[in-house]
C-alpha cells in the first residue's frame, strides 16, 4: 500500500472547512484504502459528545473515499476513473446512499482508523456507480455506501 501523499491530501481536503479536515493520513492500494482520522470537538452539538456519530463517520468516509478516487484517477487505476477530479469534486460525485451499523462506542479523544474497499464499479448510462464496503475501529462501525460519479 502506498502512503497518501501530503499534496494529494491537501488538494482533496481543500474544499473542507479547515476545522473539519480530519483525515490525517493513511495508505491506498486501489481498490482498498486505510485512513487515520482525528475527529476533534463536536461542531454541531452544544456539548461535546466524546464519541463518533453517523455525522463524524460520514465525514471520515467522504474524505477517505474522495482521496482514493483522486489517487485512482491520477494512477489510471480503472478505465471508468478517467475523469477530471476538480470538476467531479465540485459537481459530479455524490454519495447516494450510506448504511452504517455501530456495534461499539468509538471514542474520539484519540485517533481512529478506518478502511474502505471499492467492491464493485459499474457504468450505467452517464453514471459510474461504485459500491464501497467500510469499517472503523476493528468493526466497531461497519457498512456500505454507494458513490455516483456523473460521466459527462
Amino acid at each position: 500500500m502506498a502512503e497518501i501523499n501530503e499534496q494529494v491530501k491537501q488538494k482533496v481536503l481543500a474544499v473542507y472547512n479547515p476545522k473539519q479536515r480530519i483525515l490525517l493520513g493513511g495508505n491506498i492500494d486501489y481498490p482498498k484504502a486505510r485512513g487515520i482520522f482525528r475527529i476533534g470537538p463536536c461542531f454541531y452539538a452544544v456539548e461535546d459528545l466524546n464519541h463518533a456519530t453517523d455525522i463524524e463517520i460520514q465525514l471520515c468516509l467522504n474524505q477517505l473515499l474522495y482521496t482514493t478516487v483522486y489517487q485512482a484517477i491520477k494512477d489510471k487505476a480503472h478505465p471508468y476513473l478517467d475523469k477530471d477530479f476538480d470538476r467531479l469534486q465540485k459537481e459530479g460525485m455524490l454519495i447516494v446512499e450510506s448504511r452504517k451499523r455501530f456495534r461499539k462506542h468509538i471514542r474520539i479523544d484519540k485517533e481512529i482508523y478506518g478502511e474502505i474497499e471499492i467492491v464493485d464499479l459499474r457504468k450505467r448510462n452517464n453514471l459510474v456507480l461504485a459500491k464501497v464496503d467500510f469499517e472503523f475501529e476493528n468493526r466497531s462501525c461497519l457498512g456500505e455506501l454507494e458513490l455516483a460519479i456523473v460521466d459527462n
